[in-house]
Formats: structure tokens, C-alpha cells, sequence
């Protein structure tokens, strides 16, 4: 069976309890798997990278379409917040969402119809989804497994920001990090990711950024900031001394 959300989000949980750790946030639109059930809460998975684990139960709606049709259909909204219309109210989504069979300002979820009034970027314009929707972020506090502006982490930061150009990231950084084109850092783009581990001398990969310019890069770590970044790894722009994370690579990203 598979699943959609149908809400804002879907708070994924490790453990199939409210107060297990939130390890993800499935966005509106979002299609998952149902893996199985135990007493209140479903164990989902995404279809579109993101981290398996149980969802109450009440939150779970079942897809009406095909998954393949759906996700071929399917567009991502670029606006950090916006409300889609239905004739049972308004519900807000934030960046990222899904957007299925979209036209003329109205699209189709599970047979109700919604108006969307939101921006869509073009497939893979990394560039513009930076300076456009990255930037807004600014300042979003760091919550473990959040996707949204009302908290997010590293990874959850650059899948949100791939995904509104329709490339679809794993959800955690040491998943990221099997993908793209390893580049060296004097050559990187905007919008290329480089990945850190929390020690100079471990290869394990902890942290991820998106680099803004030549010595800067945007990540979440408290909040969503920017910080300077060299072949050693992130400073604080007003401690250029002391740094926060090691850098281990950086990778390009065209498709996936």
C-alpha cells in the first residue's frame, strides 16, 4: 500500500511512541510505502528520500493513484510558505512540498482540488534556488529531523532546497554523500554541497552545507547561517581561528 500526506507534514518518529525522536518530516504531497503496523502507529517509508519510521496511525491516507503516474505528474513548490486553497479551507505548505497535476493555478490531491498560487523553479537550476529560496532560511533554527523554516537540519536544509528543482537527495548527509561529483573546493559553484566530519582525522561524514560563493557557505548548525569555509573546514566569520567542522569533500550535484 502506498501513502500520501495529505497535511502541512507527517512527523516521522524512530519509534512508534510521541515521545520517540522526530528522525524526519514527510512534506504535503509527499508519497510513501506502508511497511506495517503496530498498535497506533504505521511504519512508512518515502518514495523520495526520506528516513523510514512510524507515523501515527490517524495521519495515515491512502494514495488514490498510480505512484508512478503520480510522481510523473508531480511538481515542487519553491515558495518558503505558502496556502493552497480548497472549498474546506486552506492548509499552509512549506517549500518542498508536492505538487501533483498541477495547471492554470489549481492542482488535484486524492480527488479534492486545490489552488496554489505558489513559484516553481525550472528542473535542476540549482543557482536560482539558492539566491531565491535558500536566503530565506536564514536564521531557521536547527531542529533534528525538521525540513520546514519553523526548524531544520543540515541534510533536511539541502534536500529541501535540491528537491524545489526536482532533484531528489537522500535524507542524510552520510546519504548525500554517495552521490554527485566529487570537485575541489578552489573549483566549486554555487550550490555545490560540501560535507564534513565533526573531527579533523574522521572520515565520518556528520555534517553538510551548500556553498554559497568562494569562502562562504550556508548550513544549519543552531540556526541556518552563514559561515567561512576553507580547505580546512567551516569558521565563524567573526572567529576565523577556530573551526566548527572538518571539510572531507565536496560534491556537485546535476541529477540523480
Amino acid at each position: 500500500m502506498h501513502g500520501v500526506v495529505t497535511t502541512s507534514l507527517l512527523p516521522v518518529r524512530a519509534e512508534p511512541k510521541e515521545q520517540s525522536e522526530l528522525v524526519d518530516q514527510y512534506l504535503f504531497g509527499e508519497p510513501y510505502r506502508v511497511l506495517g503496523e503496530k498498535g497506533r502507529w504505521t511504519r512508512v517509508e518515502s518514495l523520495i528520500g526520506g528516513h523510514p519510521g512510524w507515523a501515527d496511525s490517524k495521519l495515515v491516507v491512502p494514495l488514490d493513484h498510480h505512484v508512478g503516474e503520480y510522481l510523473d505528474n508531480a511538481r515542487f513548490s519553491a515558495s518558503l510558505i505558502q496556502t493552497a486553497g480548497s472549498p474546506t479551507g486552506e492548509i499552509w505548505l512549506p517549500a518542498g512540498s508536492l505538487i501533483p497535476f498541477y495547471a492554470n493555478q489549481m492542482f488535484y490531491l486524492n480527488g479534492k482540488q486545490y489552488r496554489f498560487l505558489g513559484n516553481f523553479f525550472d528542473k535542476g537550476d540549482i543557482p536560482t534556488a539558492v539566491y531565491e529560496l535558500l536566503n530565506q532560511f536564514l536564521g531557521t533554527v536547527y531542529l533534528w529531523g525538521g525540513k520546514t523554516l519553523m526548524g531544520i537540519d543540515c541534510s533536511g536544509l539541502t534536500q529541501v532546497i535540491y528537491r524545489t528543482v526536482g532533484i531528489m537527495l537522500p535524507r542524510n548527509s552520510s546519504q548525500q554523500a554517495t552521490v554527485g561529483k566529487e570537485v575541489p573546493l578552489e573549483d566549486s559553484q554555487v550550490g555545490d554541497l560540501a560535507f564534513f566530519s565533526k573531527e579533523p582525522d574522521s572520515d565520518r561524514i556528520t555534517h553538510v552545507g551548500i556553498i554559497l560563493r568562494r569562502g562562504r557557505i550556508i548550513h544549519a548548525s543552531g540556526t541556518v547561517h552563514l559561515s567561512g569555509l576553507d580547505n580546512t573546514g567551516i569558521f565563524e566569520l567573526d572567529n576565523p581561528g577556530q573551526y566548527t567542522h572538518y571539510l572531507k569533500f565536496v560534491k556537485r550535484i546535476i541529477e540523480i
